[in-house]
Formats: C-alpha cells, structure tokens, sequence
C-alpha cells in the first residue's frame, strides 16, 4: 500500500474529479441534490484548505466567462488578494503564458500584451 501524502503537501488536496462525481452521484438522487452536495463539500474543502502556506506569487483560473457554477470563489480570491497575489482569470485576462529560465518566472496575460 503506497504512503499517503503529508497533510501539509500538495498531493493531500489533489482529488479525482471522476470518482469525486461518481460519489456525488451515488449520495444525490438529483442533478439539484449533487449540485448541492458539490457546494458543500467545495465550501468545506477550502475551509481548511490554507493556500498561503504555498506562498505563490500568481495564482491563475482557468474559468470560462459566465460559467454557471460561480468560479472563481470569491473567498478564494479574497485569500489571493489579501496575501498580495497577483491573480489572473482567463475569463477577463485572456490566455495567459508563464515563462521560466529555472530561475525567473514571467507570467503575461492577454490583455496586457494586447491593450486596447
């Protein structure tokens, strides 16, 4: 049996979408029952999900515009801002590139390489 991750890694929040709704599906009787279900456990998970602990310096959402299902979560990008993170949405900012020599990262968007 592999070792699971260390509470604090990465690894521990990763989870697999397809089970994740396969379970949503067995728990819920209805698509407005599992739509709930989501909610509360997305609520729940970023709960105790402490993100500062990455110390990143952007964070980027991969979000199509007027997505129905409310990303980015606004608390989420509340932590971001408070912690001073650079934060990026692909539905306002348009694609966007990070670059690395190993050392430095460039991250651009869009909307900033092309302003109207």
């Amino acid at each position: 049996m592999p070792d699971e991750p260390a509470p604090d890694s990465f690894a521990a929040y990763a989870l697999d979408t397809r089970r994740v709704r396969r379970s949503f599906d067995r728990a819920a009787g209805s698509y407005d029952a599992a739509a709930v279900l989501h909610a509360e456990v997305r609520g729940n998970l970023l709960a105790r999900l402490d993100l500062m602990k990455l110390a990143p310096r952007v964070a980027v959402v991969s979000v199509g515009e007027g997505n129905q299902f409310g990303h980015p979560v606004d608390s989420v990008v509340e932590r971001y801002a408070q912690a001073g993170v650079r934060f990026l949405r692909t539905d306002r900012d348009g694609a966007v590139t990070a670059l690395t020599d190993g050392h430095d990262l460039v991250v651009r968007s869009f909307v900033e390489e092309h302003p109207q």
